[in-house]
């Protein structure tokens, strides 16, 4: 018996030591969207005016790591209910640009995220990934205004989609021009965890 004490002895203080000058491992925080609480804006520059509209949002959960900068999870938005205020627009932006019969769902995947997201007060992050749209994935990477309070996570983030290089139809003709670029703007609300 002392035998095994004297050869484990080494090994325990071996582990010890190696614990303590370990730095301890940063959890993972999560945020959850609250969709009805999240705005999805977009505007495209058309001919002599700007069409503005939106798109719900399905669901939103975002991990990330602040020490790695590692992120995780997905936006899901819902391109079959986007809607500009004129029927006729609408059910052509669904069928035509969106393709919304093979294409129904719009995803962000985060990747990465550079910089602190706060517990509270306010901060900027730039959040990397991907979005897959009509059947494509296309890098982005997005800056970030974060508001964190008592209530939950406010975070702002406007991009722009080029649309028409990503393989959508620009749906303007001789008499209305419309820009080949769209603007995204995503006003999100949620839960840090």
């Amino acid at each position: 018996m002392r035998r095994r004490t004297v050869l484990l002895a080494p090994v325990l203080a071996l582990a010890l030591a190696t614990a303590a000058a370990a730095p301890l491992a940063a959890a993972e925080r999560t945020l959850r969207l609250d969709p009805a609480a999240t705005t999805i804006r977009f505007r495209v520059q058309a001919r002599a005016h700007q069409v503005v509209g939106t798109m719900p949002l399905v669901s939103g959960e975002l991990r990330f790591d602040d020490a790695t900068g590692a992120a995780s999870g997905e936006i899901v938005m819902d391109p079959t209910k986007a809607v500009t205020g004129i029927a006729k627009r609408d059910r052509t932006m669904r069928a035509v640009v969106f393709e919304v019969e093979r294409f129904p769902l719009v995803v962000f995947k985060p990747r990465a995220v550079a910089g602190e997201v706060p517990e509270q007060g306010e901060g900027e992050v730039r959040l990397d990934g991907t979005l897959a749209i009509h059947g494509g994935e296309h890098s982005l990477s997005l800056p970030v205004t974060v508001r964190a309070g008592a209530s939950g996570i406010r975070a702002t983030t406007t991009f722009d989609v080029p649309y028409v290089a990503w393989g959508m139809t620009n749906p303007g003709n001789a008499m209305l021009r419309v820009a080949d670029t769209v603007e995204v703007r995503i006003e999100m609300s949620g839960t840090l965890q």
